[in-house]
């Protein structure tokens, strides 16, 4: 008798937790039906402001650059999430990282989960480090979801999350973070949504915007990062021109697969006659990290973050960007060794398998 009571007030625990755990998806699906009213309104017409348009994050060690840690197409999906030892290689990669290089700030570029459990076991890790992180949304993000909306408000639910709608028609994430010295603009990121078609006409008009706008509320010209999730055709040029012309000394990092560029509706042209961003950097291409100098500008691969959809052993890990008291930034690659971390696998492991 005492053990059937037992077995009833268990089951009834089990459809508890079950209907509580539900309010995860529903409550950001209610949420996301009202999103319209949480876009920026915005037109290039408007007087810019660091306070009011952008989110300002101080550097507060003068003797310490401001760390930046970059993770990419992490891109877990609902198998993925449910075998273990594919979780744990994602999950302790990415708290290695956070270990070993001490951020200030996490961003993502893109192709964050795949399914709505996946979505939300990205955003509890994610949020768990207890980081500030900015992500940029990318081509797979809200497959497999109610929708893109939803993604989005899953992360703005999150505590330490500060991903922003941005203005209205331009997609979801456009927004900008301004790191500060004693209160001065040190370094701004340009956080863009990218789309599955590259950057649109009006985030080009936008981006112009609001560096000139920062450059004035600054008095100078505030060295910029831009932070997309696919990268722009200069990367295929860049490569084209220096491999084409057997200089490749001048490349750092590895073309494992065929970059798959998007069209930028001139916003590289954009950066190179404004003078701010010095620094462009991508995800996309799993087993692509090179870095290369194009035109004055720095073309990077952020390195792939584990497992995800697919990998190279070898090239796993984060992408660090050190912003110095003078604003300039420094790009480089932190591997992690997946055999290190405790966690059992095949190289040629097939989360889908």
């Amino acid at each position: 008798m005492a053990s059937t009571v037992w077995s009833v007030l268990g089951f009834f625990r089990l459809v508890i937790c079950y209907l509580l755990s539900l309010g995860q998806f529903f409550i950001p699906l209610a949420q996301s039906a009202k999103i319209s009213e949480k876009y920026d309104d915005w037109n290039e017409n408007q007087t810019f402001s660091i306070q009011d348009d952008t989110i300002v994050l101080e550097k507060t060690d003068p003797y310490r650059d401001f760390v930046v840690l970059n993770l990419t197409d992490i891109q877990l999906d609902e198998l993925e999430v449910n075998r273990e030892d594919c979780r744990k290689v994602v999950e302790r990669t990415i708290r290695r990282l956070v270990q070993e290089v001490s951020p200030d700030l996490i961003t993502v570029t893109g192709d964050n989960a795949w399914g709505m459990t996946a979505y939300l076991h990205f955003v509890q890790t994610l949020d768990s480090l207890g980081v500030p992180w900015a992500p940029v949304m990318g081509n797979h993000d809200g497959q497999h979801t109610f929708s893109e909306e939803w993604c989005c408000q899953v992360m703005m639910n999150c505590k330490n999350c500060l991903f922003k709608l941005g203005p209205n028609g331009m997609g979801h994430g456009n927004y900008i973070i301004t790191i500060t010295e004693n209160g001065q603009p040190l370094h701004a990121l340009y956080m863009m949504d990218s789309h599955g078609d590259g950057i649109h006409a009006d985030q080009v008009k936008w981006y112009e915007w609001a560096v000139k706008g920062m450059t004035k509320a600054a008095g100078k010209t505030v060295e910029s990062t831009t932070v997309m999730h696919i990268p722009v055709e200069e990367y295929q040029l860049a490569w084209n021109s220096v491999v084409g012309a057997d200089k490749t000394e001048s490349v750092y990092g590895v073309r494992h697969e065929r970059i798959c560029w998007e069209e930028d509706n001139g916003l590289f042209e954009k950066i190179v006659s404004l003078g701010s961003t010095k620094t462009m950097l991508c995800g996309h291409d799993h087993i692509n990290n090179f870095q290369m100098t194009y035109r004055g500008i720095s073309l990077n691969y952020s390195l792939h973050t584990g497992i995800g959809c697919y990998w190279e052993e070898s090239l796993s890990g984060g992408t660090t960007m050190s912003i110095d008291s003078n604003g300039h930034n420094t790009v480089a690659h932190k591997y992690i060794d997946p055999r290190t971390l405790g966690v059992w696998f095949d190289e040629n492991i097939n989360p889908n398998s």
